[in-house]
């Protein structure tokens, strides 16, 4: 069973842990939850997201009370339906369709879900922005939700309700969204219930004095439950549809509410990114559950960080690459899995070490067809590094990138990123993961030669350093991958060592040798001759690795 500590983050960590049970079959334990706010613990609407979540999953639960700081979480099969769940609060109906839909999409039927409590909250999407920016840019590529509002639902009251219509996701295609395209229109919005209509119109006029020519939605509710007042700006562009949307609160001014949701637009209108970093967190968890993609959005924030982790701690083989671009504050994210097009393991028990899977004729076969390629293709003439990326990108393998981003977990619970160091990505291939450790593949066909990373923070730059658990668990990686290089022909000696003079960050070399090589006998650090490798032999190599490139 998983342990995941929720003492650096609120109820997205919890939200999407569930979310992620009810899809991989995996069952967790969550301590410290939400253990730095205010009030620490499960609130209402956490513990309903729960509760709603073992319904649909059949889960057993443990700890599932107001003010728990600690939940077992046992998850069942899902099950497709007629669902009405009620929050009995304002808090947000968005939040908790965002925990649901996707375990529903993953139903073999389609589904109907039918929430009430807030629509229009502070600290959460609102409806609109729900169905009118995430869900429509996930019918794009293939999942298909509907969303119709039938309360507005304004904090503290509460009252709202929506209705969403489920369809099972077939086909899902990857989302690559790196340009918004022209903009076709902006709107702004304002509703209000129950609140001076003066009011509605000093927001109004705030927000067209910055954007004069857009155009003005007035939306004054009849009588319903509460009261409450929201400025939306919209902006609709060739290939996605961006919102600000801000809730009036006490001692906010309604210029001040309408300056909010118009400037946020006006920065990211000026930014040239085609995702703002509120969309791009919504697109995450979708993308890391289908076939991944990639969109370029502003600096990701601590949440977006927060919750990368939360996903790789349920889908180890997840690969999420955070770059920065040149002279701009923009960041290209792309979310992958290690072999591209992948199928979503059901059950814990697929996440094995495929290392013993193979029968030793299958194992002796790879090793031997990469062999004869590896050494027929000395002294050929081979594409250069930049050449092999191109060529190979069919081949949906990752390649190593310099802000390569993944979550670590301290033994305090805490979360850092971890970056691969660029001196360790230059001239490497990046064939994926085996347990903790990153896989590399050095572009130099003179020698076979792998480097193990660990995905650990900073701090650890020492094999001592690293916990017992981890510990065994890079040590199980250096035994398999040695044994994998001892098997290839006329390799007389596997030579390994983590040295790091002069790159700190913790990684382990596993390079193969034979006397006669370039290097021999003398040590291979201090050869410089380099052949990078031909596309056939690369693509041997690949198939040679693929069953130990798993979850241990």
């Amino acid at each position: 069973m998983k342990t995941i500590s929720g003492i650096n983050g609120g109820g997205q960590i919890l939200r999407t842990a569930l979310t992620l049970s009810m899809i991989t079959g995996q069952a967790f334990r969550m301590n410290h939850i939400r253990a730095k706010r205010r009030k620490p613990g499960l609130m209402r609407q956490h513990l309903t997201c729960v509760k709603a979540a073992a319904s649909i999953c059949h889960a057993r639960i443990e700890g599932a009370e107001i003010g728990s700081t600690e939940l077992t979480f046992i998850p069942g099969t899902i099950t497709s339906g007629d669902y009405h769940f009620a929050i009995g609060s304002a808090g947000s109906t968005t939040l908790l369709a965002q925990t649901l839909l996707p375990a529903l999409w993953h139903a073999d039927a389609p589904s109907t879900l039918t929430l009430e409590g807030g629509t229009h909250n502070p600290l959460a999407p609102s409806q609109a922005f729900l169905d009118q920016v995430t869900l429509a840019t996930l019918r794009k590529i293939g999942i298909h939700v509907s969303c119709q509002l039938l309360e507005y639902g304004f904090a503290p009251a509460g009252g709202g309700k929506i209705v969403l219509e489920i369809t099972p996701a077939k086909e899902v295609k990857p989302l690559h969204l790196l340009e918004r395209g022209a903009q076709h229109s902006l709107d702004i919005e304002v509703t209000a219930r129950n609140i001076d209509w003066t009011i509605a119109e000093r927001m109004i006029a705030t927000a067209a004095a910055i954007f004069p020519h857009a155009n003005i939605i007035r939306n004054c509710l009849k009588e319903g439950p509460g009261h409450g007042i929201t400025c939306q700006v919209r902006a609709n562009f060739e290939h996605s549809t961006e919102m600000f949307s801000i809730c009036g609160e006490i001692g906010l001014s309604a210029e001040a509410v309408a300056k909010r949701a118009a400037n946020g637009m006006k920065h990211f209108l000026s930014s040239g990114a085609a995702v703002h970093h509120h969309h791009a967190d919504q697109l995450l968890l979708p993308l890391a559950l289908h076939r991944g993609g990639t969109f370029l959005t502003l600096p990701p924030d601590e949440h977006f960080l927060t919750n990368s982790a939360t996903l790789q701690a349920f889908l180890p083989d997840l690969l999420i690459d955070i770059k920065k671009q040149e002279k701009s504050p923009l960041h290209e994210i792309s979310i992958k899995h290690c072999f591209g097009s992948w199928t979503l393991p059901t059950k814990k028990s697929q996440c094995v070490s495929n290392f013993n899977a193979k029968s030793e004729v299958d194992r002796g076969h790879y090793t031997r067809s990469f062999a004869v390629h590896f050494m027929s293709g000395l002294g050929q003439a081979s594409l250069g590094y930049a050449d092999m990326s191109q060529r190979f990108s069919s081949v949906e393998m990752p390649r190593c990138g310099v802000a390569s981003c993944r979550m670590t977990r301290h033994d305090d619970g805490a979360m850092s990123a971890f970056v691969l160091h660029e001196r360790l990505a230059k001239g490497c291939v990046d064939l994926g993961r085996h347990g903790m450790c990153r896989v590399l593949l050095k572009d130099n066909s003179l020698f076979p030669w792998l480097l193990l990373v660990p995905e650990v923070g900073a701090q650890v730059t020492e094999l001592h350093h690293l916990d017992a658990e981890s510990y065994k668990a890079v040590c199980e990686s250096i035994r398999v991958f040695s044994a994998w290089m001892a098997e290839v022909p006329t390799i007389e000696k596997v030579n390994v060592a983590a040295i790091g003079n002069q790159v700190r960050q913790l990684h382990i070399h596993i390079v193969g040798r034979r006397s006669g090589d370039v290097a021999w006998p003398g040590v291979i650090w201090s050869c410089t001759e380099k052949l990078p490798y031909e596309e056939n032999a690369f693509l041997q190599l690949q198939e040679s690795l693929r069953e130990l490139l798993w979850v241990l």
